[in-house]
């Protein structure tokens, strides 16, 4: 299994929805996003610059406020409930998980503790990455998911 590592990000404009869930129906509402976003995607209204991400402002047991979306090539005029922004640039803790979806909420405390242990306090929301699209991989046992923790 991959280690965490720290790492420096760029500053990257996106486009995306913002959403509040519940943790039982994070996939679903990802899953709903994305069929808002990806025929924009395939249309060119969006130019993709890099794989899609999950980032989360809050998390609680009731009450998930999360953001879906992708980076895109310039920065981009938000249009209806897709809001246009920016990935943070700066320092950030970083862990890949390979595997199902479903393990990610393994990863998160593990990454919390080597941030804990390394002396790094978080700065930010902590995003997901999907390097691995679904669609041309279908064995979940090989997705790649890059989570990223602004430190401070």
């Amino acid at each position: 299994m991959p280690e965490p590592e720290l790492t420096t990000l760029q500053a990257r404009p996106v486009v995306a929805i913002r959403r509040v869930t519940t943790p039982e129906k994070i996939g679903d509402t990802c899953r709903e996003i994305f069929g808002i976003l990806g025929p924009k995607f395939a249309a060119g209204e969006f130019p993709m610059a890099g794989p899609p991400y999950a980032r989360y402002f809050s998390f609680s047991p009731e009450r998930v406020e999360l953001e879906v979306g992708a980076p895109v090539a310039k920065p981009m005029p938000s249009q209806g409930e897709i809001a246009a922004g920016e990935l943070p640039g700066g320092r950030a803790a970083t862990l890949l998980h390979v595997g199902p979806y479903e393990g990610l909420k393994d990863a998160y405390p593990r990454l919390e503790r080597w941030m804990k242990e390394q002396g790094h306090a978080c700065a930010g929301a902590p995003f997901e990455v999907y390097e691995t699209d679904p669609s041309r991989e279908p064995d979940a046992s090989k997705w790649r998911t890059r989570i990223y923790w602004p430190v401070g």
